[in-house]
């Protein structure tokens, strides 16, 4: 949850870049309210497509049963939302009164200082006046342009799909993967393990057998947990030779060799070699309360009429490598447990991070599943058009994968860490390409070319100052020690880069070839007759002509009055 302000922090920098942009470009004609609606207009519905399609989609992902990233998605989801509403209700409201500072010509930073437009710091002059920026001007006068030349298109096709192919397989490969010495890089207990693994590189974990509810001196339940002890010392139906069949520690082995030597006349050894019914319980209790034998007393519960009613049997493992041995050892010790009395259970503390690699991928691909479907419903919805909604789904999908890739050449496997980055890289992507799929379906004309370029005039620079200013801040993590913030570090810098390069590289040259039609008519004027007058023409010269909607006979006096 931590991660959670960097993310929040990312989402709301970007859409105050589109808000602020927006204002900027709108006609400095206009009045303040009428500039401020036309950007709540354009902008705001950018925003709302965004804010809502990481919503919905940290909601879906929420129901994960990966409880890391059910918790991550919920703040995510609350945050998000919170962050919409101060952007169009604080936010705007604090724009209002810049606003008004600048058409009064008073100071910025408190009145400290200002940016006269002829300066290059703080300093005295006139106040800002709202220009197109010089990063907004390269984006619509070069670099726009750029992209549309078919050379340069079809090289950045072939460019794109010959990564996207690497991504695949490289999303391919990468491995799951967890270890909990990983968060104590940089300590003294991770010096500890160091050692460990030089020195004891074979050293595993304690894997214990509990069974319960039986009846023990039965010859069937003794029968059993014998058995038991065979399949252990074997490692019976293993994939691999889990168990050091020299570390067994066994109260029923021992107790039966103590029985057997006459410790005990109350009880003797049968001719199938277990312990007899009669005086099982009594020479038990003698067992455990002998010096030498009292250890076991540890392992074995009573209930209130001095009969056990569980017991534990214990095994050393041997080390495994990675997470997919991890789970086949823990798959082979449970069915060990199954030759035991009924109910026996394998248990061992690393099932616990065992146990989330079992489901991890199914779970980890049923989340991103989830929060794409959100990305392409709600994107469908706010843009009204399928074609536009699937290339905003396209960028964030390839995103992902491209990530997965970054994972398997950077060494990062897949866990209950990355695997949140994973899907808040979605949250992130959707920003890069739906606010350039939205500025070009605004975008007039039928020459798709010209709506592009229009589109990253309009929206490119504020879509790269957004990536520009979360990347910043990302650098530092690099150097830290935490493990969780060295794979944030990694993962954010492959999600601000291939997100904006998918964004403003890859997506313009696709809508321009075959991007979606304009949602907003062009305005022009119908052809006249030579001689007629347009309506405009007599707004402006007071003048009706015969194909105008005003009444003629109101316009007589005017035109009497002209002659």
């Amino acid at each position: 949850n931590p991660i959670l302000i960097f993310l929040l922090i990312g989402i709301g920098v970007d859409d105050m870049y589109v808000l602020v942009q927006a204002y900027d470009q709108t006609d400095h004609s206009w009045d303040r309210e009428k500039r401020i609606a036309h950007m709540m207009k354009n902008a705001g519905l950018a925003i709302t497509i965004t804010s809502f399609t990481d919503c919905f989609a940290f909601a879906l992902s929420a129901s994960s049963s990966l409880p890391a990233l059910s918790h991550f998605s919920v703040f995510a989801a609350l945050g998000v939302f919170w962050d919409y509403l101060c952007q169009i209700t604080f936010f705007t409201a604090i724009m209002v009164y810049d606003i008004k500072r600048k058409e009064s010509e008073k100071k910025d930073m408190l009145g400290l200082c200002f940016c006269a437009p002829e300066g290059a710091f703080c300093c005295k002059g006139k106040a800002y006046n709202d220009k197109e920026s010089a990063l907004s001007r390269f984006m619509h006068k070069k670099y726009a342009p750029f992209l549309m030349r078919k050379p340069v298109k079809a090289a950045i096709l072939v460019i794109f799909a010959t990564w996207f192919g690497v991504a695949i397989w490289g999303a391919t490969q990468v491995k799951t993967d967890f270890e909990f010495e990983w968060f104590l890089e940089g300590t003294d207990s991770y010096e500890g393990v160091e050692i460990l693994d030089e020195y004891f590189p074979d050293r595993g974990e304690t894997v214990e057998y509990y069974s319960f509810g039986v009846d023990y001196p039965s010859d069937m339940v003794q029968g059993q947990i014998l058995q038991l002890e065979k399949n252990m010392k074997a490692c019976t139906g293993c994939s691999k030779d889990w168990l050091d069949e020299n570390t067994l520690t066994s109260w029923y082995d021992t107790y039966s060799g103590w029985v057997g030597s006459n410790q005990c006349p109350a009880a003797s050894i049968q001719s199938n070699g277990l312990v007899t019914r009669n005086g099982f319980y009594s020479c038990l209790d003698n067992f455990v309360n002998t010096n030498q034998y009292g250890s076991y007393g540890s392992d074995l519960r009573w209930n209130s009429n001095q009969e056990l009613r569980a017991s534990k049997i214990s095994m050393n493992t041997f080390n495994f490598d990675g997470s997919t041995e991890g789970v086949d050892q823990m798959e082979d010790l449970r069915d060990i447990a199954e030759s035991g009395p009924e109910g026996t259970i394998a248990y061992g503390r690393w099932f616990l991070y065992m146990e989330q690699f079992k489901i991890f991928i199914k779970e980890a691909v049923q989340s991103v599943s989830l929060a794409l479907l959100a990305v392409a419903v709600v994107t469908l919805v706010m843009l009204s058009s399928p074609l536009g909604s699937f290339y905003v789904l396209l960028m964030v999908a390839m995103v992902d994968f491209e990530l997965l890739a970054l994972m398997y050449f950077w060494d990062t496997p897949i866990n209950a860490v990355s695997i949140t980055n994973i899907v808040m890289a979605i949250g992130l992507a959707v920003d890069y390409s739906s606010h350039i799929t939205h500025a070009f379906m605004i975008s007039p004309g039928k020459n798709k070319d010209k709506r592009v370029i229009s589109a990253m005039g309009e929206i490119g620079a504020s879509v790269f100052h957004g990536a520009f200013s979360t990347l910043l801040p990302i650098f530092c993590l690099g150097l830290s020690q935490s493990y969780i913030f060295n794979v944030f570090f990694r993962m954010w810098l492959g999600i601000i880069i291939f997100g904006s390069a998918n964004g403003l590289i890859l997506l313009p040259v696709i809508l321009s070839l075959i991007g979606p039609a304009s949602t907003t008519k062009q305005e022009y004027e119908q052809p006249r007759k030579e001689g007629e007058t347009s309506a405009k023409e007599v707004e402006l010269s007071g003048v009706a002509s015969p194909s105008s909607s005003i009444d003629s006979k109101a316009v007589a006096p005017l035109q009497e009055e002209k002659i």
